[in-house]
Order: C-alpha cells, then sequence, then structure tokens
C-alpha cells in the first residue's frame, strides 16, 4: 500500500508539473492484439516521425493544433488518422491489418528504379560539396538516453505502471558540442543526470606476480545505453565510411557513399512538398542482408539534393549487442543555408537471458556556430568534459531547458528517485544504512564476508569471510588466511587503501603474507604511491602456460620490501618509478600436496633448485601514447584510447653489493603496440617488443627475461604469447619477439552464401621470435615462426559480450621440425574502449 500511495501522489504531481507538454502517444497492435514493433510513425507530408519500440508504443512530440499521423509497418495496410493535438499529451492506439498479398498483381517497376537512381546519382554529386560545407562549428547538445529493461515472468508480479529502479535507466545531459577542423570533437556538460545501473566495462582476466599495471583506469557503465555522449559515434551519411565502434567492429557503408549503388539498390516511393520544398522519399534496400549496410528511407530536397531526413535501420548481424537498430535524423538549414542535423533519435533493443532491454535515445542540437574561434590548445584531445557542478541541477533546471517531452514512465522515474535521493543523502538516512550494513550476519561469516562503512568518515573495512580464508591449492598444501581491506576516501576522490593477509600453512607449519598501502593523491594525472612487504611463495615468471602457472615448478619463497610511485606527467606520458629488496630462496624442503604431484607430474611440479640469493632491483617504465583520448569527470580522469600506436621503453637494474644484494645486470625492452582499422575489410592488430641486457655480470633465476610456454590446446593472447612454441624459454641475451593479427569482421564470410548466416568471423595472423641465447636450449641461438587462421563467433553471457574461436596453428623452428595443431580460445570485449584484448 506505501508504494501504490507514493505511486498516484508522483503521478498527480507530474500531472501539474507537466500541464504544457504535449506528447501523442500509444500502442501500435496487429488484429491479434500483439503489438508491432519499430512502425513508422509520421506526419503526413513531413520527414518529421518517430518509430515504435519493441513493445509497439510510440510517443510523438506534437503542439496543438491538427494533423493527420501515418502508421506504417511492414506487411500491413498503412493507417493515417486525422488527430487534433489538445493542450495537453493525448493518447492513440492503432490497430494495423495485415496487407493483402496478390502475387498475381507483382509487377518489375524498372521506372521508379530508375527515378530513384538518378535523384541518388545527383544526392552522390552533391554529397561532396555537403561534406566540405563547414569543417568547424559549435552547437548546444541536448541527449536523453533511457532503456527499459522486461522480465520474463514479471508480468503480473508488479502494480501495473509502476517504475521501479530495477526496470528503467535514465541519462540526460546539457552541454556544448566543439567540432575542430580536424575532427576533434570536444563535448563540455554543463548538466548531467545519471541514473543509470552500471557494470565493469570487460571482465578482468589477470595472473601476474607484477604489481604495476598501469593507471586504474575502470570505468563502469551500462553497455547497452546507446549515445550518451557525441564520442559514442559521427552519424554523418555524407562520409563514405561511418566508424561507429560503440555499434560494431565493422564501418558502416553510407547509402550515399562514393560507390554506394554497389552495395545498395533505390527504390522511388513518393514525393510531397514540406515548407514549400519537394520531397523525394527513396527506399534503401542493401544488397548484402548480413553486411554492414543499412536498410529504410531517405528523404532527398528537390534540386539542392540535401539530405532532409533519413530513417535507416542496421541488422543485428553487425551489432554488438543490438538485435535491431534503427535512427532516425531530421536535418534543417542554418541562416545562411548550411544544412547541419536538427535532432535525431535511435531505437533499440536487445536481449539478456530472460530480459528483454528497450532502448530510445533523443538528440536535440541547437545555437549552431559555423564559424567558431577556438583559444590556442583548446583540442587537447579530451573528447568529454563533465562540468563539477553538473551533477548538481535541480529539477527547476531541467525542466526549464529540456526541449524535448518525458515519456510517463520516464517522468515517474526520475521524480521518484529525485525524492529518494534527497532523502538518501540525508544524515539520518545515511547512520541508519551504515548500521544496517555494519550487521554482522551468519551469511557475511560464512560467505560473503564482514564489512564495517563509516561514510561520514570516508572510512570502510572489509574481513575476509570464512571460505575467502580458506586456501586449499596454496603452495605446500592447505593454508588459512586472515586479511582484508582499509580504504579511506576523502574528497576530490583521493584515497588510501590498505590490503594484507596472514595465512598458516598447516602441513609445512610455515607463517606467511603480505601487506600493502596505496595512496591515490592526485586522480587527474594518476599521481599514485604505494609501499609493499611480505613473505610469500612467488611466481618465477608471472606470465605462463595455465599448466606451469599453477604448478611447483614455477615458485620460490620470497620475502620482499619495496616502494613505488606512478604518475602521468603530461597526457599520455606515464612514468613508473619501484624499487624492491627481495630475499629468494628455492622451496625444495617443502612437503608438496599429492594432487598438485598427481596433476601436474615430475617434470612440471618438481621445484627449481638453485643458491639462495638476495636482490636489490630498480624498475623503470616510461609509456607514451601520442594523443591519448580522455574523458574528465569531476576530479577525475578517464582514458578512452588513441589512434596512435602505445610507445613502452622499461628499463629494469640488479644493483649490486648494496645490502648485499647478489644480482649485478642492467635490462632494456623497447615496444610498440598499435591497432590499425583498414577500411571494409576489418582490423589488424600489431605488437613489437625489442629487448637486450646491457649488462649481464650476475642474472638470477627470476630476472631472465622469459617467453611463455604454450598450452596445448587454449589458444592465449596472440598478441603477447606464441601458441606452439612449447616449454617456456628464457634468455639473458638480447631478443625479438612481433606478433600480428587481422580480424576480417566478417568481410570474407559475409559474401558466402548460407554461411554468412552462421554470422562467423574469420581471422588470421602470424608471430616470430629471435633469441640470440636460451637458458634452457644450452644457450644456442633460437628461431621460431608460426601462423593461424581461425573463426570466431561473438555472443552475449551476462551482459558481457565475448567470442569463442577454433584456429589452426602452424610452425616452425629451428629447435623442431614444423607442425600444427588445433587450438580453442575465449576474448571478451571492452564496452567502454570498444574492442577486444586481441
Amino acid at each position: 500500500m506505501v508504494l501504490v500511495r507514493v505511486y498516484l501522489f508522483v503521478c498527480l504531481l507530474l500531472a501539474c508539473m507537466n500541464a504544457g507538454a504535449h506528447q501523442l502517444s500509444g500502442e501500435v497492435k496487429d488484429e491479434r492484439g500483439f503489438p508491432v514493433p519499430f512502425a513508422s510513425i509520421y506526419l503526413e507530408n513531413t520527414t518529421y516521425g518517430v518509430a515504435s519500440n519493441a513493445r509497439g508504443w510510440y510517443y510523438l512530440e506534437l503542439q496543438p493544433g491538427t494533423y493527420r499521423v501515418v502508421f506504417q509497418a511492414v506487411g500491413f495496410a498503412t493507417v493515417v488518422r486525422e488527430v487534433t493535438m489538445p493542450d495537453h499529451d493525448l493518447s492513440l492506439n492503432v490497430v494495423l491489418e495485415a496487407a493483402p498479398v496478390n502475387l498475381g498483381e507483382v509487377t518489375v517497376t524498372e521506372d521508379k528504379r530508375d527515378i530513384a537512381m538518378e535523384i541518388i546519382r545527383k544526392a552522390i554529386d552533391k554529397r561532396k560539396s555537403y561534406l566540405d560545407a563547414y569543417t568547424a562549428y559549435t552547437c548546444d547538445t541536448y541527449i536523453k538516453a533511457s532503456l527499459e529493461k522486461e522480465y520474463a515472468d514479471m508480468r503480473d508480479s508488479l502494480i501495473p505502471g509502476l517504475v521501479k529502479r530495477e526496470r528503467l535507466n535514465f541519462i540526460e545531459s546539457y552541454g556544448q558540442t566543439n567540432v575542430g577542423p580536424g575532427g576533434q570533437v570536444k563535448e563540455i556538460k554543463t548538466a548531467y543526470r545519471d541514473l543509470a545501473d552500471k557494470k565493469i566495462a570487460t571482465v578482468q582476466v589477470h595472473v601476474s606476480t607484477d604489481d604495476r599495471r598501469g593507471p586504474d583506469n575502470y570505468m563502469e557503465h551500462n553497455p547497452y545505453l546507446f549515445y550518451t555522449s557525441v564520442s559514442d559515434g559521427n552519424f554523418n551519411f555524407y562520409q563514405n565510411l561511418l566508424n561507429i565502434p560503440r555499434l560494431g567492429d565493422k564501418p558502416y557503408i553510407s547509402p550515399i557513399a562514393a560507390m554506394a549503388p554497389v552495395s545498395y539498390k533505390y527504390y522511388f516511393e513518393e514525393s510531397f512538398f514540406e515548407d514549400g520544398k519537394q520531397i523525394n522519399k527513396i527506399k534503401v534496400v542493401p544488397r548484402n542482408s548480413e553486411g554492414a549496410l543499412f536498410s529504410g528511407y531517405l528523404y532527398i530536397e528537390e534540386n539542392s539534393w540535401a539530405l532532409k531526413a533519413v530513417d535507416l535501420t542496421l541488422p543485428g548481424a553487425s551489432t554488438h549487442f543490438y538485435r535491431n537498430f534503427r535512427i532516425i535524423q531530421n536535418y534543417e538549414q542554418t541562416p545562411d543555408s548550411t544544412w547541419v542535423i536538427g535532432r535525431q533519435s535511435f531505437f533499440y533493443d536487445a536481449r539478456n537471458g530472460r530480459m528483454r532491454l528497450i532502448g530510445n535515445t533523443v538528440v536535440v542540437y541547437s545555437q549552431y556556430n559555423l564559424r567558431p574561434e577556438f583559444p590556442p590548445r583548446f583540442f587537447d584531445n579530451e573528447l568529454r568534459r563533465i562540468e563539477d557542478t553538473a551533477y548538481d541541477k535541480d529539477t527547476t533546471y531541467w525542466n526549464d531547458l529540456r526541449p524535448v517531452t518525458l515519456k510517463p514512465e520516464e517522468k515517474v522515474y526520475i521524480h521518484t528517485q529525485d525524492s529518494i535521493r534527497t532523502y538518501h543523502n540525508s544524515v539520518p538516512y545515511l547512520r541508519e544504512q551504515d548500521s544496517i550494513r555494519n550487521r554482522i550476519t551468519f551469511w557475511d561469516v560464512v560467505a560473503n564476508g564482514v564489512g564495517l562503512y563509516y561514510r561520514d568518515k570516508g572510512t570502510s573495512y572489509f574481513i575476509y569471510s570464512l571460505m575467502q580464508s580458506v586456501r586449499p591449492f596454496s603452495v605446500g598444501g592447505y593454508h588459512h588466511a586472515l586479511g582484508g581491506t582499509f580504504t579511506k576516501e576523502w574528497s576530490k576522490a583521493t584515497k588510501l587503501v590498505t590490503t594484507g593477509e596472514v595465512d598458516y600453512g598447516f602441513v609445512n607449519r610455515v607463517v606467511k603474507g603480505y601487506a600493502r598501502v596505496n595512496y591515490l593523491y592526485h586522480p587527474k594525472r594518476f599521481g599514485k604511491f604505494y609501499v609493499k612487504g611480505g613473505d610469500t611463495y612467488s611466481m618465477i615468471n608471472g606470465y605462463e602456460s595455465l599448466a606451469a602457472t599453477f604448478s611447483r615448478s614455477n615458485y620460490v619463497h620470497k620475502r620482499f620490501g619495496g616502494v613505488g610511485h606512478e604518475m602521468e606527467l603530461v597526457n599520455g606520458l606515464f612514468l613508473d618509478v619501484a624499487t624492491e629488496y627481495a630475499a629468494r630462496r628455492p622451496i625444495t624442503d617443502l612437503v608438496l600436496s599429492q594432487w598438485s604431484q598427481e596433476l601436474f607430474g615430475d617434470s612440471l611440479n618438481s621445484p627449481q633448485n638453485f643458491e639462495a640469493y638476495n636482490e636489490l632491483l630498480l624498475d623503470v617504465e616510461l609509456r607514451f601514447t601520442p594523443k591519448q583520448e580522455f574523458y574528465t569527470e569531476p576530479y577525475r580522469k578517464i582514458i578512452v584510447g588513441s589512434k596512435f600506436p602505445t610507445f613502452t621503453l622499461h628499463y629494469k637494474k640488479g644493483v649490486n653489493g648494496i645490502f648485499n644484494s647478489d644480482v649485478d645486470y642492467d635490462f632494456l625492452q623497447l615496444s610498440v603496440e598499435d591497432k590499425m582499422k583498414i577500411g571494409t575489410l576489418g582490423e589488424s592488430k600489431v605488437a613489437i617488443y625489442a629487448g637486450k641486457f646491457l649488462r649481464s655480470e650476475d642474472i638470477r633465476l627470476v630476472d631472465q627475461k622469459f617467453f611463455r610456454g604454450s598450452d596445448y590446446f587454449f589458444y592465449s593472447n596472440p598478441i603477447k604469447s606464441f601458441q606452439l612454441l612449447g616449454p617456456t624459454l628464457a634468455t639473458r641475451q638480447s631478443f625479438l619477439q612481433a606478433h600480428y593479427i587481422h580480424h576480417f569482421n566478417g568481410a570474407l564470410m559475409n559474401k558466402v552464401p548460407l554461411v554468412k548466416k552462421l554470422r562467423m568471423k574469420s581471422v588470421g595472423g602470424a608471430s616470430i621470435l629471435f633469441i640470440d641465447d636460451v637458458s634452457t636450449l644450452d644457450r644456442e641461438p633460437f628461431r621460431h615462426a608460426e601462423a593461424y587462421v581461425g573463426l570466431e563467433k561473438e555472443f552475449v553471457l551476462w551482459r558481457q559480450l565475448m567470442k569463442i574461436g577454433a584456429y589452426y596453428v602452424a610452425a616452425d623452428s629451428n629447435h623442431s621440425r614444423m607442425e600444427g595443431n588445433f587450438k580453442f580460445g575465449i576474448d571478451f570485449f571492452n564496452s567502454f574502449t570498444n574492442s577486444w584484448s586481441y
């Protein structure tokens, strides 16, 4: 009853506050009562319209007056309704009847094709002039993105019409879009409202002993919400290719590209007059239904041959997440008669398990300035900036600013969430929630872990649960650990995080543990200082084959202490400096578990026997990514990526003599990593690593340069490792390692009849390795080369896009005969950077 009262009160409040809104809305159904998704709803003889969503609902903004509204969908007879729009919202449901089909009356209308081609050729001829009409501009941009969730088992479980947080995501923003002469983009958001549930952009898979993994650059977002920033995609159809990584891997061919008739067929639909100008409606049909091609309608103005509007869809096979994707654009002329986009809307839907996701984004552009004067160094690769006060805008501000009307469920949701947020930020509520969260339950102790939160002080504690403390597969048998985390956060995103644990090994009766303290003192430049220390069993090679990673031959006893500092000096240039003192001992005296002996056998499970030694290390890494693009949020910077390679210079020195350090060497490695889109032919990635021990007076076991051994069936990351290298190799001299992989992204498979229906993608690549002196091969030179081809299939599981692949690899080296093998791999998509790990 409380929920019902809240809902009715909010609805009554909204009815009073939105009396000036004018929205024609309703549901489009067929004769059987089923919804008609993605029907076209538009004003007769105009280019203004919308599409119904996956549930058949539509929302059309109108000023008071009388209109003829057209309802149209493939396979149904067109319905035209005369609507008198009052000074308030109006509901209109429409039933579409199935269109009669008489095969005897089907005729080939070549004349309509000829008319369409003539219009399209003229539009293509004018394409370049409209593309070059202005090279820079600024405009005000309003974006409203919403995403509804529908669960298969929720039909009668909720109060009808009641919108809950788990059923709706909503983000809206307002700001200025700036585009420079070279295509640079900077969006400055002055108002931002985020009511969306989010997740980390990709699954994190990492096994390594290296504590330094680059800047803390995680980004939580909702991968299904499309176009919350202008950098999500540039839908300029005057371009030949539209590169929209947020949508799909392959660039989309514009229907008016220079060579578009090779990819599309065109049909003349009708002509009508709008604002005294003749508009030609052209139907666009892709020649390859599975390709990265649009279908739908172009509205082209007579004589000027400019786009007046577009209504286009993309096949689900060409997108990462969506089953259906549709874009409607409306163009308008500025006072100097230059054509610009005034408004664009996106309609999309996806399925995630039992949940159906229905999305809609509306973008309104205004106040264009086509001859802006930008200050020097204005475009510094900052794609988006959210001002510090952007989140503080109240409901009155948004009501005065918002250029579109909200859907009923959006109105209820926003005001409900605003009320909840106000209450949630109150001191009594925070104290109550801390008290509730700090109540320790049985399941906290057993499984979840015990958390204690004190938000008024900015502190939190986390203590391992009983299950988290269990270490059944530790080196030397069962260990039991006690550990946790302490976090202290200050204003402006500075943070202190302390982690650590102590564990006891029952078989060998040993106590081990570690501690690490991180202090993030400059979030916008990733400035971080850390101190670490401990007594543990450490990996010899942090990047090993699956079997070798967990076998006991890959572990030594390590007592260590160290300090480090990380900082971004200038945009894209990172300097990491660390020093560590460690005492390393073999674990040959440990009693090992019987299961590890049975699983790995003597060859992998026998610990390395070496003379104990001490080492003092200096580790310096300098990474540079030219023109690194980034987002700026209040007190935080988020790296997006770059179109240029990343160069890394890594120097490591074993310091001899100080604190009885035994090692004495200097190691230097230079690496280059890059990815390149090759038009419609796909994307290539390349990685080159070259290094040398400049001095090798005393190099011990752990300090060699290792090359990951290969798994028998598992396909490891091909731009970091080899597939048929055999056991892990190590060197104390120079080496050259190079990897290349090319994903065709359907460029080959989509051209094969029937096979293209499988939506498989082909891939190929090669790798080489040159080592002057291999420690594990009697110090002989080593040469290795391999090549591979494969097929990959994408799928979504628990909101995570991933792909599985099958590959055939062939390899040859100077220490073995030529061989081949089949491999199977899995990779995860980063939905924020819009990239795969390989």
